[in-house]
């Protein structure tokens, strides 16, 4: 059987309006979603039924969910990414 793509893995399927937020260059590539997934940049653009945030801290991940609350809708999946603690990215 072959691998899974990173987006059948995290449950990305076609025809779901979805939301990359603070992805990293060349990740949307990597994520490999299906032509017919709707991807947009801006939580503003909801409701969601999917998205993934990538946050470096507790405060930005707090500023985020009043955002995110109106974004998702109510049977959504909502992804947080913080970096491993060998990455080299700074966190706070």
């Amino acid at each position: 059987m072959a691998d899974k793509s990173l987006a059948e893995k995290m449950k990305l399927k076609r025809g779901m309006h979805a939301a990359l937020v603070n992805s990293p260059s060349g990740y949307r590539d990597q994520l490999s979603a299906p032509s017919e997934a709707e991807i947009s940049n801006r939580l503003e653009s909801g409701p969601f039924d999917w998205v993934q945030v990538f946050i470096k801290s507790k405060a930005e991940l707090e500023s985020l969910v009043p955002l995110l609350a109106k974004a998702l809708k109510p049977a959504s999946l909502l992804w947080v990414t913080f970096p491993k603690g060998t990455s080299k990215i700074q966190t706070t």
